[in-house]
Order: C-alpha cells, then sequence, then structure tokens
C-alpha cells in the first residue's frame, strides 16, 4: 500500500521511498480524487483482518 506525505515523501511496500516534487504530489492527488468520487468517504475492514496485517 503506497502511502504518500505532505512534503512528497512517498513509501510503497516499504521498499521504495521517492521523494515526489510539488507538482507530482498535487497530480496524484487529483487523479486520486477523481478516481475515489462518489465512494465512502471511510470503510470497515472485515472483522479479523487487523490480526493478518
Amino acid at each position: 500500500m503506497p502511502a504518500v506525505y505532505p512534503d512528497g515523501w512517498a513509501i510503497a511496500d516499504a521498499a521504495h521511498e521517492p521523494r515526489l516534487p510539488p507538482a507530482e504530489v498535487e497530480t496524484l492527488l487529483e487523479v486520486l480524487n477523481h478516481d475515489l468520487a462518489g465512494q465512502p468517504r471511510h470503510c470497515l475492514a472485515p472483522v479479523g483482518i487487523a490480526e493478518n496485517l
């Protein structure tokens, strides 16, 4: 699962830690907002999923 922080630091599966320029962070957020439009803001993990992580 990727994580992108406000300063552009990005982690993908903890194996890659690139630093994204501000313009790329902005583009990434725009694409994600578009792709996730209409989806619920929150979701619940199935029971027991936390024990498997």
